[in-house]
């Protein structure tokens, strides 16, 4: 099996080529900056490197510098992935014996899987002596043909666990395989030039056909991947397989008993100094502090309380369970329990601003599991799932559509099984199976909880939009349909919107293992990496501060930038408020001293027009909800233009 080393600072550019190289059969090792890729480069026996340009701590061009210097690594092949065509960097890299160079902006994953395949061929090739065997001494691709008579029922090749090539020993001979050929599929679509490419999240460029399509007939082609039967028996195996730590066994068997004692639920606690010392924080928390900080496990299990402290040593069990390695090859760990506790620090916030007290702790726990379908799914199908990712970021369509779609269940609905198999409450169970209805639609499924759980999904909007983490789904939804329902003042939203950030940020260390933040990339970092320099928007929308787009743009703009707005973005929810928004448009340019700007319009249908001359000026149309590599494209495009004209 061979092994590919991607070196790219983004997770959001990573994880989607980890994917795709680890579903064609290989296994990969990933370095966030060229330091961390000298790092393991010597650590893993490695037969190509995909490397990134422009990264933190060291770049690409002087990791080849390095690696170079050493006759080891000499001959290793390295494939250049950059954002933009530098020729200077080209050159640099061509004298570096750079293998080939890809811009990321017209290249699909297909694509990538094929030149990977034949530059790893070609290098078999030219220097057979370089080549290494796999562990049980067969040199890799001999079994080709072997492996590719797999049925799908035995799983992909990659599916057992991959190990590490090693070298060959000392005087062994080396067999000089044929390059593994790509799948069928690959192949066809290669030699016919009509792979539809699965492109990169947040690429600022693709062709012009492709950029235009319309994301619901995308929708309508996608086929399901798995019948409705098979699905159910993955989720099955997650009902029946639950592996908690003894600690928090011990701590539920406990606390189900309604007669125990604090000190008997005291000493199960305090056996696991992982468990003790995060309860211990979590009261002193902003979930739970209402007074002086508690110091002993015993003031913390009381302030808790016994009827919710089982509830919050099962949301520990819960994460600790599913934050393993496995899974982290799929779905960032940071990102996912950051939204997820974004999400639930918001919803217990809004349940206090309602005067909904006894709503609050379980809204937090709602938030904390709403997206847990997703983590379910990876857990069961590994690189099935895969695809289902791949596909959404492709088609930039939001992740649940497109679940609903290849799986016939999307991630919620998942969890209306398993979370009555684990026994939690019914009155948990309900809002988060239902956090991706419109109000509409929750008041005919479950009138009954339309208050908590139009909670949870204004929680889980307002999380998105201010982009604390990501569960794989970068999309931003609207929010003012929720706002109305909970008969929320905007001022309400702004508040909450301005404290979830630091509390996310203080919770998130709290209830994970990480003790520093050296390794938490926030979100917002890398959509800004993506976005053009000089991002400065003027937002036009009624009741801004409750609105998700403004929520957005407010937080994605570099607070550092200075100078007039460069791009006007108007949320037309309604067609009734076109002249409404055209007029507050026109004013809040006088305001700003500017006149004309380039225009983006957010409307459902992405075909709302504006009164008057407003649409003479460069303008472009985008459906609701906002798929991000769409925006941040959409943006590219109309301040460059912007910048052409000027000149």
């Amino acid at each position: 099996m061979h092994t590919i080393l991607i070196v790219e600072d983004m997770p959001i550019i990573s994880q989607p080529i980890e994917a795709a190289l680890r579903r064609e059969g290989f296994a990969t090792v990933c370095a966030c900056n060229g330091l961390d890729g000298l790092a393991k480069l010597g650590a893993n026996p490695v037969d190509l490197v995909l490397l990134d340009v422009g990264m933190p701590v060291m770049d690409g061009i002087s990791f080849l510098e390095r690696i170079r210097k050493e006759d080891r690594y000499a001959l290793l092949p390295v494939i250049m992935l950059t954002a933009a065509a530098d020729r200077e960097r080209v050159i640099q890299a061509a004298k570096l014996r750079v293998t080939g160079y890809l811009l990321k902006s017209n290249f699909s994953l297909r694509e990538l899987v094929v030149k990977v395949r034949l530059t790893l061929g070609a290098a078999q090739e030219r220097h057979p002596e370089t080549q290494v065997r796999s562990p049980e001494g067969e040199a890799p691709g001999t079994r080709s043909e072997e492996r590719g008579t797999r049925s799908e029922e035995q799983g992909p090749w990659h599916e057992q666990a991959p190990a590490s090539p090693a070298a060959p020993a000392a005087g062994m001979d080396v067999a000089t395989p044929a390059p593994a050929p790509p799948s069928p599929a690959l192949a066809r679509e290669a030699s016919a030039g009509g792979a539809t490419p699965i492109s990169l999240a947040n690429m600022l460029t693709r062709s012009a056909a492709q950029a235009a399509r319309d994301g619901r007939e995308d929708l309508k082609s996608i086929k399901p991947l798995l019948t409705r039967s098979q699905v159910q028996e993955f989720i099955d195996g997650c009902e029946q397989v639950r592996a908690f730590s003894p600690a928090v066994t011990q701590v539920l068997k406990i606390s189900s008993n309604p007669d125990c004692s604090i000190d008997r639920l005291v000493r199960a606690i305090s056996q696991d100094h992982a468990i003790a010392l995060k309860i211990l924080k979590l009261a002193n928390s902003v979930v739970y502090s209402r007074g002086e900080p508690v110091e002993s496990i015993h003031a913390a299990v009381t302030r808790i309380g016994l009827d919710r402290i089982r509830q919050a040593v099962l949301n520990l069990g819960v994460i600790e369970h599913f934050s393993n390695a496995a899974i982290a090859q799929y779905l960032s760990f940071a990102h996912f329990w950051e939204h997820a506790i974004g999400c639930g620090l918001i919803a217990a916030e809004l349940a206090h601003r309602l005067g909904e007290e006894k709503l609050a702790d379980r809204a937090f726990t709602m938030g904390l599991l709403h997206d847990m379908g997703r983590l379910v799914y990876v857990e069961q199908m590994g690189d099935r799932y895969a695809q289902v990712l791949l596909t959404a970021y492709d088609l930039e369509l939001p992740l649940e559509q497109v679940e609903s779609r290849m799986l016939l269940i999307n991630h919620a609905d998942v969890m209306d099984r398993v979370l009555h198999a684990w026994k939690f409450s019914p009155h948990l169970i309900k809002p988060i199976v239902h956090h991706h209805l419109s109000v509409d639609n929750i008041r005919q499924v479950s009138p009954r909880e339309l208050r908590e759980v139009a909670i949870l999904c204004l929680a889980n909007r307002l999380a998105h939009a201010l982009m604390l983490g990501s569960s794989g789904n970068h999309v931003i939804y609207p929010t003012q349909d929720f706002c109305r329902v909970l008969k929320l003042d905007p001022s309400v939203i702004r508040e909450v919107a301005a404290l979830a950030p630091g509390q996310t940020r203080d919770m998130k260390f709290t209830m994970l293992s990480r003790s520093n933040g050296s390794s938490w990339t926030p979100l917002v970092n890398e959509y800004r990496t993506a976005m053009p320099a000089g991002f400065r928007p003027l937002v036009i929308a009624p009741e801004l501060d409750a609105d998700a787009y403004a929520i957005f743009c407010q937080a994605l703009a570099l607070p550092s930038e200075e100078g007039p707005p460069n791009v006007a973005i108007v949320h037309l929810a309604y067609a009734r408020h076109a002249s409404e928004l055209s007029d507050a448009l026109k004013e809040a340019e006088g305001q700003a001293g500017v006149t004309g700007l380039p225009l983006l319009i957010l409307s459902p249908t992405g075909q709302g027009v504006l009164d008057g001359d407003v649409m003479a000026r460069p303008h472009q149309m985008l459906t609701t909800p906002l798929v991000v590599s769409r925006f941040i494209r959409a943006v590219a495009t109309l301040t460059g233009r912007a910048l052409r004209d000027a000149a």
